[in-house]
């Protein structure tokens, strides 16, 4: 089963040590826009983006170049040899998870190896490993609560 970061907007601050520790942990930089991971408001609330592991991701037919691939495990490799940072891949996810890194490669979440530097640092536990198959149960949460109030 893939899993994948998803972002619990009831947590979740808009701090962006998600971003910090992901550019620190790849890139060996506290630089924001180095990161794989990116926060974003919508409305009033904060939600940190991710690549959420598509079981057939757009990216990857869409790049002219051939760069990116998808593991079993569901990770989307980028072979920066190959990766001319064109942004096709960013203009197709549906989750906007795809970042263009300043020096023109794409930036996409490998998990780190199963274990996300982001998910272990984040202060107020927002971040979380889900399969898409939990992600309902999040959202009918989220969705009674507006309903019905704060549970």
């Amino acid at each position: 089963m893939v899993k994948f970061i998803f972002s619990d907007t009831d947590r979740c601050i808009g701090c962006g040590l998600c971003e910090i520790i992901c550019s620190w942990h790849k890139e060996g930089v506290f630089n924001p826009l180095k990161s794989r991971i990116r926060t974003v408001r919508l409305g009033f609330a904060d939600i940190a983006a991710a690549c959420r592991m598509c079981e057939e991701p757009p990216c990857v037919p869409q790049c002219p170049s051939r760069a990116l691939t998808q593991r079993e495990d569901g990770v989307i490799e980028v072979d920066e040899e190959k990766c001319d940072g064109c942004g096709w891949c960013a203009e197709v996810c549906p989750y906007g998870a795809i970042n263009i890194h300043p020096k023109k490669t794409a930036l996409i979440c490998d998990m780190c190896g199963g274990d996300p530097e982001c998910v272990k640092a984040c202060p107020t536990d927002a971040l979380i490993m889900v399969s898409q198959e939990e992600v309902p149960k999040y959202l009918r949460k989220d969705l009674m609560e507006i309903e019905l109030g704060e549970i």
